[in-house]
């Protein structure tokens, strides 16, 4: 089967609108995966959380603690002062041994 001419050139401009679009959709992908990316970062939490100076959205951020535990580590650290070393974090009431080793990885003193 052979092509006119102009059934060639409408070939070459569907071929050359099909990569340009191509194209076009890659870069819009490549800008919405970057700000998605931005937005991202606003709520990724830093780690380690310094437990004796962290709010409760941030305490609420370390995997495995929620508002009731955050909330019963700050009434902690009112009653008792700053923590001497991780461990104390175990007198917080929903915090056992386990949860303290999850957590840990999260955490620091200062």
């Amino acid at each position: 089967m052979y092509l006119t001419v102009e059934q060639k050139i409408g070939l070459f401009f569907v071929l050359i609108s099909i990569f340009v679009g191509t194209i076009l959709l890659n870069r819009e992908d490549t800008k919405n995966i970057e700000y998605q990316k931005e937005v991202l970062m606003e709520y990724v939490p830093e780690f380690p959380v310094n437990v004796n100076s962290a709010d409760s959205s941030q305490l609420v951020s370390i995997p495995g603690i929620g508002p009731k535990i955050a909330s019963e580590i700050l009434k902690l650290r009112r009653k008792k002062g700053k923590f001497n070393k991780i461990e104390d974090l175990l007198e917080a009431k929903g915090v056992g041994i386990s949860r303290l080793e999850k957590i840990k990885p999260y955490i620091v003193i200062r």
